[in-house]
């Protein structure tokens, strides 16, 4: 069809859909001159196109039925104009849905026949709607450091953390030739100053490692990052911290390197199975070409069990004897149901006899496994009254059987929750499981695995000094600096002119009696002492911005719309006149940051979006 591209989607059995438009196929009309270069599904089923049309980034948003969406830019169909000069070619590298279900874009721009060469980098961020997000860098575009912006020649990979940072693998050049490394936006859209140097890390890069190519990656524990790479002689996974320095308990110095065949190999997908193993593949680029894969252990040493010493090698012959020559992508890796391994997605037959086919080829993971944790629970706070869930999984054959145990507080023993046999267990909250432990048993006839423990904090409910689990009745008398707390005693703590503060600073699932100090920008703490932070015309913004139970200090100033986080940073999230918000609004157990803008009635909450919700001269009754 011309101007348009073909979907088509197959089952499990591999035969094409009939339920995915005519015979498993949907055509998809595209602006002229448009290149596709990435297919992505989203969490919801949806499927998004992306590509090039000149120096343009075209984007296309598709129902799960593979018709246009029309609640994305309002016909299915974004474009990102680059900006670049016509001189240049864009090519995009990766492409990744966003955590509020818009699109996150890594392209290239490369200027072949200018003397010298120009390159450029660039990482765009769409809102579900479609638009650019002005949330995110400048005007939807991230700000990536300097020497980077026109430096860069090739992303290699794009992942999400849960703290929604962003990580890209990227090769750049310079006086010393080509370099690999990996750049960590913060969800913001700029350089995170915690990872590496200015939000790149280099620290992969080692004497040893010739022709070095970095790929995908995975978030790991702690914040920690595995990532895929090739080099000359084979594949690499390495590990980085969450300060962007090499792991040095991972594999050997911090990476491993299965070797290959020598055949120069392109790309590095990377996947994890269920026991705990990373799966790096390759497309082959000799002869006829093939697929390499290599396995590592959780440990980031190779997997000598697999293949000959980790590595393993397909040529389409292998795969389907006789049959006429086809290609074999090695990416697009992944594990069915019953644990076969599936790769080669999208790899395209030849042209025999008029036809081209789509092969995937597969195989199973041998034998009975005993049970490995893949999945830890994970910290939780949150206040009296709510619901938090704990989850667990763990891979093994046969399917291992799950039980809960909790304990008092960390050093106490273990005991197994009555009925709690499912991978996910739901707590409500209440004051006297403040500092409970609670971790996953698996077991099957193979042995038994435990997951980490996992802390459930309780959280003070607002204005909650008696530790009971219930907002107080309290006031504070500004000509004695007193506080009253209704069923308790006077509390003298502040001076006149001071502002009274609400928050638990200490953890004990208690507010602490606290007052801000304009004239010196001072925050003094009951019990905990006194913070200077801040200074004349700040409002305090105090809140549990971590999610670890305890209120930070911070403060918002209206005369920029920025807020500072004590011990964390600064962001600018406000214009004059706004009202600074805080509360929990994503129930993550952290609090959030919004601004109110009376001049409009319109909420701004970071991270989420726009909220029309109030008219001229309303006050909104978050505080």
């Amino acid at each position: 069809v011309p101007g348009a591209v073909w979907l088509v989607r197959f089952t499990p059995a591999g035969v094409a859909d009939p339920s995915f438009g005519p015979a498993g196929r949907v055509p998809v009309t595209v602006p002229a001159g448009t290149v596709v270069e990435h297919l992505t599904m989203g969490s919801d089923g949806r499927l998004t196109i992306t590509g090039r049309a000149d120096r343009d980034i075209v984007v296309i948003r598709l129902t799960p039925a593979g018709v246009p969406d029309g609640t994305f830019a309002g016909d299915g169909l974004a474009i990102i104009a680059t900006g670049l000069p016509d001189e240049y070619v864009v090519t995009v590298r990766a492409a990744t849905e966003s955590p509020l279900g818009g699109m996150i874009i890594a392209a290239t721009g490369l200027a072949e026949f200018a003397d010298p060469q120009l390159f450029a980098g660039m990482v765009f961020q769409l809102t579900l709607a479609g638009a650019p997000d002005p949330s995110f860098g400048t005007a939807g575009r991230a700000v990536l450091p300097d020497d980077l912006a026109t430096t860069i020649t090739t992303f290699g990979g794009l992942t999400l953390f849960f703290t929604h940072e962003i990580a890209l693998t990227f090769t750049s050049v310079g006086e010393g030739g080509e370099e690999a490394g990996v750049l960590r936006l913060t969800a913001g859209g700029e350089p995170d100053a915690a990872f590496g140097t200015g939000g790149v890390s280099r620290a992969i890069n080692d004497a040893e490692l010739a022709n070095l190519g970095l790929g995908e990656m995975r978030e790991g524990p702690a914040g920690s990052l595995v990532v895929a790479g090739y080099t000359a002689t084979g594949f690499l996974l390495a590990r980085l911290l969450a300060d962007g320095t090499r792991d040095t308990g991972f594999g050997t110095g911090g990476f491993s390197v299965v070797p290959g065949d020598g055949c120069t190999s392109t790309g590095a997908e990377l996947t994890g199975d269920e026991a705990g193993r990373f799966w790096v593949s390759h497309t082959r680029g000799c002869g006829v070409g093939g697929a390499e894969f290599a396995r590592f252990l959780g440990t980031g040493y190779p997997d000598m069990t697999f293949g000959t010493n980790g590595y393993l090698s397909l040529h389409y012959n292998d795969v389907a004897p006789g049959a006429a020559p086809f290609s074999m992508g090695g990416g697009s890796l992944h594990f069915d149901a019953s644990g076969g391994v599936v790769f080669g997605a999208g790899s395209r037959r030849w042209p025999h006899e008029g036809d081209e086919t789509v092969d995937v080829v597969s195989w199973r993971l041998p034998g009975e496994l005993a049970p490995a944790v893949v999945a830890h629970p994970a910290n939780r706070t949150a206040v009296t009254g709510r619901t938090v869930s704990f989850v667990a999984r763990a891979a093994g054959r046969p399917t291992p059987t799950v039980q809960w145990q909790t304990r008092a507080h960390a050093g106490a023993a273990w005991v197994a929750g009555p009925g709690a046999t499912a991978t996910t267990l739901t707590v409500r909250v209440a004051v006297t499981l403040h500092r409970r432990q609670y971790r996953a048993v698996f077991s099957n006839v193979l042995d038994t695995a435990e997951s980490a423990a996992a802390t459930l904090t309780v959280a003070a409910t607002r204005a909650d000094y008696t530790g009971d689990g219930r907002t107080d009745i309290a006031v504070y008398r500004p000509s004695t600096g007193t506080w009253y707390v209704r069923g308790a005693d006077g509390f003298r703590y502040g001076v006149p002119g001071d502002v009274p503060v609400v928050g638990d600073f200490t953890g004990d699932a208690k507010a602490d009696l606290t007052v801000f100090r304009p004239s010196t920008g001072d925050w003094h703490v009951r019990g905990l002492g006194v913070f200077r932070y801040g200074v004349r015309g700040d409002v305090p913004v105090p809140g549990d911005f971590t999610g670890d139970g305890r209120a930070e200090i911070a403060v918002y100033r209206p005369s920029t719309g920025t807020w500072y986080f004590r011990g964390i940073g600064a962001v600018r999230y406000g214009d004059r006149g706004d009202v600074p918000l805080t509360g929990d609004f994503t129930g993550d157990g952290r609090t959030d940051i919004a601004v109110y803008r009376p001049s409009r009635g319109l909420w701004l909450l970071r991270g989420i979006g726009l909220v029309q919700y109030g008219n001229r001269g309303d006050h909104p009754l978050v505080r």
